[in-house]
């Protein structure tokens, strides 16, 4: 692979480390040089963009996961309603749709407390 242009090198790297395990396949993948590589991480901007890429990609994964929650609960609901389905994976299946809803629950429990906190903190600074 020909050398990448150097004003681009940083924007290279962050779409392939989030594709690629370690830095000896970064390289490979963009002909950038171990060294070059090494280099270009130590540079905030670098850490910037990194870490702004994996955010984005996080929060398109988390947006996938959440547009097939009602499949993959449908799918468990199934499998406890199923009469050929053994006891045992019943018994899993519930526990994951309890366990899911306790976690679901709390986690909402604690967005609406925080936006809450964050509804006070608002109007106190406007007193």
């Amino acid at each position: 692979m020909s050398k990448a242009p150097k004003e681009n090198r940083e924007d290279i790297l962050v779409k392939s480390f989030l594709v690629c395990p370690n830095i000896t396949e970064v390289s490979k993948q963009t002909g950038i040089s171990r060294a070059a590589i090494y280099k270009i991480m130590e540079k905030g901007s670098f850490k910037e963009k990194q870490m702004k890429a994996k955010q984005e990609a996080l929060q398109n994964a988390v947006s996938f996961l959440q547009g097939s929650l009602a499949e993959c609960v449908n799918t468990l609901m199934q499998i406890i309603k199923d009469n050929d389905t053994s006891p045992q994976t019943k018994v899993n299946a519930c526990q994951v749709v309890m366990g899911q809803c306790k976690t679901w629950t709390d986690e909402m429990d604690v967005i609406g407390r925080i936006a809450a906190l964050e509804e006070v903190m608002t109007k106190e600074k406007g007193e």
